[in-house]
């Protein structure tokens, strides 16, 4: 059984190709909406991801960075600090401004952080530094690009000129940047001299996130207090509520869409081999014993496609990331299982239909034709 399926199958390398290569791409259109959906959620939580910091403090009710507004008086940092298993708490001051190069305006999340520390700065540099004096700011790479700016060169953003002493990485999303100024600077500008937007604490080792909000909670009061999981995923779903349904909806569509194209090729090749198991059933082949065979076949043909779809998905992530670094293409395990597993069970299905029409030939029928 083994054997005469897979000669069937590689006999002909052309049929064999555009089988599989029909596959690859309809998985490929899968895995590219699903990984656009995963890297542009990944870029909007990356700061919260990448900042190293283990628990976050906003104010009380206060749960997302995006579209919410949060103050704390800094004496909450010092009662944090003397919470056991606190190991260091960094402050920040946030604000969504424009970032304007002379006709140029960008979007961007402007943090106010401790330069001389840099814990809760940027966490990729591409080009120049993060130690920041007064006036100096870091911008994304990609929004510096776009702006037409560069190193040293000035932009104006919360109201004043600052000049521009790094450039980040992995700082980008298909919404908008992430810049970084000094605290001081931040709250001179907007007049929070005294307070923070959110806390960012540090646990000692041995204490796990979930031990440490537990023992913020309990001996400071009247503030909201997250693991890094979970800020980063109540950030996630309020911008997926907000401006990723759209590419939720395509991503369903596509799914979609791909399956039946995999399922399609499938039913064509084996629709095309449909004379050669007439003759098989004429000549005394059992009908579980096709039904085998061409299952074999659309296992070996979707796991054919599936690999070349891989291998090209990767490609174009890698080209994403190069050409396009806000709208990043993450391929993930769970995007992978859902379209392999999709596409093998309709691709079985697809296999097995032309062989009822099989099984309820007559074998005489067959030489007659």
């Amino acid at each position: 059984m083994v054997s005469v399926a897979r000669r069937n199958l590689f006999h002909e390398k052309t049929r064999l190709l555009i089988s599989t290569g029909g596959v690859a791409f309809a998985l490929l259109l899968v895995l590219a909406l699903d990984g656009l959906v995963a890297g542009s959620l990944a870029q909007i939580t990356a700061y919260i991801s990448n900042t190293g910091a283990e628990v976050y403090v906003a104010q009380s009710g206060v749960r997302t960075m995006h579209m919410s507004a949060s103050a704390l008086p800094l004496s909450t940092a010092d009662e944090i600090r003397g919470v056991a298993g606190v190991e260091r708490v960094e402050p920040i001051l946030y604000a969504a401004n424009a970032v304007v190069a002379g006709d140029n305006r960008s979007l961007a999340y402007i943090i106010g952080f401790d330069s001389a520390s840099g814990r809760a700065g940027p966490w990729r540099m591409a080009s120049g530094s993060a130690t920041l004096e007064p006036g100096e700011v870091v911008l994304d790479s990609a929004a510096a690009e776009k702006l037409g700016v560069g190193l040293r060169d000035e932009v104006v953003m919360l109201g004043r000129p600052f000049r521009i002493k790094g450039l980040s990485a992995e700082t980008a999303n298909f919404v908008n940047s992430v810049a970084f100024v000094r605290l001081d600077d931040f709250a001179a500008l907007r007049g929070q001299a005294g307070t923070a937007s959110y806390l960012l604490v540090w646990l000692a080792d041995g204490v796990s996130p979930r031990e440490g909000v537990e023992r913020i909670k309990t001996n400071v009061p009247d503030i909201e207090v997250m693991t890094r999981a979970q800020f980063a995923g109540e950030e996630g779903r309020v911008v997926r509520d907000m401006t990723a349904e759209i590419m939720v909806i395509m991503n369903g569509i596509g799914f979609l869409i791909g399956l039946a194209a995999a399922g399609l090729t499938i039913y064509t090749a084996t629709l095309a081999k449909i004379r050669e198991y007439g003759v098989l059933k004429a000549l005394g082949a059992r009908e579980t014993w096709l039904y085998h065979v061409v299952v074999e076949q659309a296992f070996w043909s979707v796991g054919l496609g599936a690999a070349m779809s891989v291998v090209l998905a990767l490609t174009l992530s890698s080209l994403f990331a190069l050409m396009l670094p806000s709208v990043p293409i993450r391929i993930e395990p769970g995007s992978l299982a859902k379209a392999f597993i999709g596409a093998g069970v309709i691709s079985v299905i697809a296999a097995v239909l032309p062989i009822f029409q099989v099984a309820r030939l007559d074998p005489v029928a067959v030489f007659r034709r």
